[in-house]
């Protein structure tokens, strides 16, 4: 047998301790290196995807200004003018008549022996100007010049003067509304909660971080939270899908289609402004965006709940967490790729109870949820209030037509009471003349004696 294959002949293996030992702690070595590489590696594509999409539908909401309550204020504003000019009309047409001499001179509400004056003081002074500006268009209108014929005496008037008086309280109750409609505030707790101004200017810095990634964004292997977790909603989405040097450059968790640059994540006061707005960016690209209303918001936190509750790692016991975080979790959300890390955003647990923190941003969603549904509620009550005004205006403008009408009819019937009674009397007269020129002596109506 040649040497070459004495040499390339199969060896005997013995099992001596000393040689196993080596062995095992070289295949631990190996083990080691390539847990490693592993650990340098960016976190594996799409792990994080569905807490970004989570994430996402809050920003898009959040980065929104609240629409602008669409009220019929035009049609209500004519109303309470036509009101106030049916009103005066009714109360004072003297007050209409100088208002409507005034033209447009400025009007002296204090000139002595005016009924202005009398009627139109500070208390009713808006009523009095809104009638004034109703008058200058509408003076001769149908309906006022009916109201000029309205008796105050009639149940005509009494019913006009009820529906009035619902008329006044269903303008108090869309003013109230409409205001209510609107709520300025709401754009700063959606701001508060971003961490940033919807304008995109302000600076966005990792408040709170501290020595690394996973430091700043949380170790769920503990019940500490990540000390930049849950400040605001931009911090959260840069631990979640952020790069870095050390995790690698290029981190794919979130199937980002154009990844972010390095970001510093020991460092709480450089602006990372640029790695946001692109962030922003994708949640717009990659989601459709939906009109902030209440109810958006509310699934949409809902859903970020869920995400959240999720259980994960090799017992399934590892809660509070946003994105995705591998076995025991030990080495933190430090954007890699390994047996116990991860890209996540980690919120922490009391450490009395183990309960799950809320990120701190919560509270400003929550806020903006219930301000955006009152409203939301207070729009819809002012359109019905609008829907009563135009009901209740259209009543009141019929009533005051009947009135006119009726009171039309009672001024004739009195005028033909009145000529009918006059007639009877000049016969009377008449015939009272022709009896004495007969020598008779006049006894009304019952009869007539003649004198000798």
């Amino acid at each position: 047998m040649k040497n070459s294959q004495i040499n390339n002949a199969p060896k005997k293996i013995t099992n001596k301790p000393a040689i196993g030992a080596a062995a095992l702690a070289l295949a631990l070595l190996i083990s080691a290196l390539q847990s490693r590489t592993g650990e340098a590696a960016p976190a594996h594509a799409g792990s994080s995807a569905a807490g970004f999409k989570a994430i996402c539908a809050l920003i898009n909401l959040a980065a929104q200004k609240p629409a602008p309550a669409v009220l019929p204020a035009a049609t209500v504003e004519e109303i309470e003018e036509t009101l106030a000019l049916i009103n005066l009309t009714l109360m004072a047409p003297q007050a209409v008549e100088e208002l409507g001499k005034q033209g447009k001179t400025p009007i002296n509400w204090d000139k002595e022996g005016t009924a202005v004056k009398q009627h139109c003081g500070a208390e009713h002074r808006s009523k009095c100007e809104k009638a004034k500006k109703r008058a200058s268009n509408h003076a001769d209108a149908a309906v006022i010049a009916a109201a000029r014929k309205l008796q105050k005496a009639t149940g005509t008037a009494e019913a006009v003067h009820s529906i009035i008086v619902a008329i006044n309280k269903a303008l108090a109750e869309y003013s109230t509304q409409s205001k209510a409609a609107v709520d300025m505030s709401i754009t700063s707790d959606l701001e508060q909660a971003l961490g940033t101004k919807t304008d995109a200017t302000a600076a966005v810095k990792l408040k709170g971080a501290q020595t690394d990634r996973a430091t700043t964004c949380g170790n769920p292997g503990t019940n500490t939270k990540g000390k930049a977790a849950g400040v605001s909603l931009a911090v959260d989405i840069i631990c979640l899908c952020g790069s870095d040097s050390t995790s690698g450059e290029t981190n794919d968790a979130c199937t980002l289609k154009t990844q972010t640059g390095n970001i510093d994540y020991a460092s709480s006061e450089k602006d990372v402004k640029d790695e946001w707005d692109k962030l922003a960016r994708e949640c717009k690209e990659q989601y459709p965006q939906t009109p902030l209303t209440a109810k958006a918001l509310r699934t949409a936190l809902l859903t970020f709940d869920t995400e959240v509750a999720k259980s994960q790692g090799t017992n399934k016991n590892i809660i509070n967490t946003l994105g995705y975080i591998a076995g025991a979790g030990t080495n933190g959300c430090d954007g890699s790729n390994g047996a116990t890390h991860g890209a996540c955003v980690y919120y922490g647990k009391d450490n009395a109870k183990k309960n799950p923190l809320q990120p701190a941003w919560r509270t400003h969603i929550t806020n903006a949820i219930a301000k955006l549904q009152a409203t939301e509620d207070a729009t819809a009550k002012a359109h019905s209030a609008a829907a009563r005004l135009e009901t209740l205006n259209n009543t009141l403008t019929s009533l005051i037509f009947l009135g006119a009408v009726s009171s039309q009819k009672t001024h004739q019937a009195t005028e033909t009471a009145t000529q009918s009674k006059s007639r009877e009397i000049y016969a009377q007269e008449a015939a009272k003349k022709e009896c004495e020129k007969a020598n008779c002596k006049w006894k009304g109506w019952e009869s007539e004696t003649k004198v000798d």
